[in-house]
């Protein structure tokens, strides 16, 4: 069939040939397109898991450093009260042997008399 039935200077049967390849063509690319398409999908759902997986991780590690925080603080106000006692303890000690120290010169001088 070498009719030219469309008065465009080519045959008819070149016509459909080249509609067929610029189809075709067409169909690549939109299966390229989807391909891409499908592959940001993927990689966007990657990056969004890899996200929360991180502010998970990142809230997690803000608790465990409070709790640890809070832990601190307690172990120092324990650490201030009995810094408190002892040195409570230790101005007892130090008048009670002040106390000693002159009953033994109230003996000596009585002794010595």
């Amino acid at each position: 069939n070498t009719a030219d039935d469309d008065d465009d200077g080519k045959n008819d049967s070149s016509d459909n040939t080249d509609m067929r390849a610029k189809q075709m063509e067409i169909a690549r690319l939109k299966g390229e397109i989807q391909k891409i398409q499908k592959q940001s999908r993927m990689e966007l759902e990657t990056l969004s898991n890899e996200f929360t997986q991180y502010k998970h991780d990142s809230e997690s590690q803000q608790t465990q450093l409070q709790n640890e925080q809070q832990t601190l603080m307690a172990e120092i106000e324990t650490l201030k009260q009995e810094s408190e006692q002892k040195t409570q303890l230790i101005a007892a000690q130090t008048k009670e042997i002040r106390s000693s120290k002159e009953r033994v010169q109230t003996l000596q001088t009585e002794y010595d008399e």
